[in-house]
């Protein structure tokens, strides 16, 4: 039934966050963070949805065996409201999961500071393959054209596709994941994105993405005067 429901209607967040609870009841962890994953990025403002939303998505990366992959979510829904959300029950979460994985090291090193020009367009290495990507803070992951997963050697995940909303309309994303992904000096490890399948120009004339939350979320983000500066954040 919840299959029928979300083929006749896939972008209604609903449908996908109630099939996405029916998998994870049935221990299908990876279809359950797809729907998940859905339900977030279908949304019009990710700034108006709630904790148990990216909380859901945290579980599963955990679930998954994934936990330095659970810390993005909740991190991104500290971002849009850092003096209301940032209680000590989510940093507590948020500690747990990084000492769990071990994500210190690794999970993000080194600043940037740049000047972004009026397109919003980010000059970034994914696995050593360099791209041009849009700074979107808005967008929950980081997502790529099918063209540089190639070239960066991200191999898509077909398996359960994600949607997501984009100004060009909804699109179906496989998820992937980079080794890494680095801004100037300031270089993330094991990010989770997706990979536009299909859609060579799905971002626009020579543009590679979106630089969304699952990067920018591991750095305390300012922009301010046409100017992104990116710092690390102290983590347990």
């Amino acid at each position: 039934m919840a299959d029928a429901i979300v083929h006749f209607y896939p972008t209604v967040r609903d449908y996908r966050y109630w099939r996405g609870q029916t998998y994870e009841k049935s221990k299908n962890y990876k279809a359950a963070l797809a729907d998940y994953i859905s339900s977030v990025d279908l949304a019009a403002d990710l700034s108006k949805i709630g904790a148990s939303d990216f909380y859901n998505v945290s579980r599963m990366y955990e679930l998954l065996g994934r936990p330095c992959d659970a810390i993005s979510p909740l991190e991104t829904y500290i971002s849009y409201n850092v003096g209301e959300r940032q209680t000590q029950q989510i940093a507590k979460i948020i500690s747990d999961y990084s000492k769990a994985g071990k994500c210190a090291a690794t999970y993000a090193t080194g600043s940037a500071r740049i000047v972004i020009p009026p397109t919003n367009m980010v000059d970034v290495t994914i696995n050593g393959v360099r791209g041009r990507m849009i700074l979107d803070t808005g967008a929950s992951q980081v997502s790529i054209t099918p063209q540089l997963a190639a070239r960066a050697r991200i191999t898509p995940d077909e398996g359960d596709l994600v949607e997501v909303k984009t100004v060009g309309g909804n699109m179906k994303q496989a998820t992937g994941y980079a080794q890494s992904l680095s801004v100037g000096s300031a270089a993330a490890a094991n990010v989770p994105l997706l990979i536009a399948v299909g859609s060579n120009n799905a971002f626009g004339n020579e543009i590679d993405g979106l630089l969304g939350m699952t990067y920018l979320s591991r750095f305390n983000v300012v922009l301010a005067a046409g100017t992104l500066e990116l710092t690390q954040k102290n983590r347990n």
